[in-house]
């Protein structure tokens, strides 16, 4: 993540509830604010981690966006910002991203970030601001326009300093209301299958990128 002249990597560490139909020898618990305890129930072995925000089991959406929120505030400054889910599958990446985009209560970081991006161009018509979204997946080594889900494969071509998708679609926004809309639709294209510890996991990698 980049902004201000920082440049660096913040991990932060979101524990999910435990999954009651699944029987599990090891566990793992939030210490503090900043670290995390992994116990292996079969010989009592444990490991201590830290990260530079860690959430608990019990934690909301809105604490999950309150951790990455100062990276939305620095894109409105002009910096270029990148939050990132990884884990196993059924571990939560898509419920803390995304979660229901139509249920404020339930709303992950990327609805909540796109609400704090249009709000000003909301509240004030004069303001020229343009705001797009592209909304993409990588599966199978290939990448889909989840936005155009019946077009071909896009090619990913060499920008500069950065890689880069100039044919996917770029959906210009202007409204909350607009965005969430945008964003169900591009869900519903996802590749998903089941998994032996998830019924309708989603198969691939999405990005969603705020231009």
């Amino acid at each position: 993540m980049t902004g201000k002249g920082e440049s660096g990597i913040k991990v932060l560490l979101r524990v999910r509830p435990p999954d009651p139909c699944r029987a599990t020898s090891r566990c793992l618990t939030r210490v503090d604010d900043t670290k995390a305890k992994y116990l292996n129930m079969k010989d009592s072995a444990s490991s201590t981690f830290e990260f530079h925000k860690v959430l608990s089991e019990s934690s909301r959406q809105e604490e999950a966006f309150a951790a990455v929120e100062e990276m939305v505030d620095l894109a409105l400054d002009g910096y270029d910002t990148t939050v990132m889910a990884y884990g196993q599958t059924g571990s939560g990446k898509t419920h803390t991203l995304l979660g229901d985009v139509h249920d404020a209560a339930q709303q992950g970081i990327i609805p909540r970030a796109m609400r704090r991006l249009l709000e000003p161009i909301e509240k004030d018509a004069a303001i020229s601001s343009e705001v797009t979204v592209s909304m993409v997946e990588i599966y199978c080594e290939r990448i889909r326009d989840l936005l155009n889900p019946t077009g071909n494969a896009l090619t990913l071509r060499d920008g500069t300093g950065a890689a880069q998708l100039p044919e996917a679609t770029l959906v210009r926004v202007r409204s909350e209301a607009q965005c969430m809309e945008l964003l169900a639709r591009g869900l519903l294209h996802r590749s998903v299958a089941a998994t032996g510890q998830h019924e309708a996991s989603s198969r691939s990698h999405c990005l969603v990128s705020v231009h």
